[in-house]
């Protein structure tokens, strides 16, 4: 089989199973009754709470630093981003984070720590207001 054909065959069998679990999940929708305004803004609510949560949008910044803390203050030791999103020579994120939380030091880590890419940036994300980002009718 050629290269494309396999490559056609995978994306009509991604799309069929797209259609088959959008058709899945309409047909249990229909039997549940109507949410209602308060409930939509409740489940906004915690999206909302994600979205805004500093340990997201320290790293998903529109600057060219990474910020900390519950009030997003700047990165100590003047850390800037890098033109891979992990820092800069001598000083790369993964100089401190290491591939697991460091209990002795507080430094949280993980597999690949870097700065979220700028076209990835939340930082109005953070200024904004729940109401602004989703106004009433």
């Amino acid at each position: 089989m050629s290269r494309i054909r396999s490559i056609a065959l995978l994306i009509s069998l991604a799309l069929s199973c797209a259609l088959f679990l959008l058709m899945a999940g309409a047909a249990s929708f229909a039997d549940e009754p109507p949410v209602s305004t308060a409930q939509g803004l409740e489940a906004w609510q915690q999206v909302y709470s994600v979205l805004t949560h500093p340990r997201c949008i320290n790293c998903h910044t529109a600057t060219h630093y990474p910020q900390q803390g519950d009030d997003r203050h700047r990165h100590f030791a003047n850390v800037v981003r890098g033109p891979a999103n992990t820092g800069v020579p001598g000083l790369n994120c993964s100089s401190c984070h290491q591939k697991a939380n460091a209990d002795s030091t507080g430094v949280p880590g993980g597999h690949g720590w870097h700065l979220a890419p700028l076209s990835m940036k939340e930082d109005l994300m953070g200024s904004l207001k729940s109401a602004e980002l989703m106004p009433m009718p």
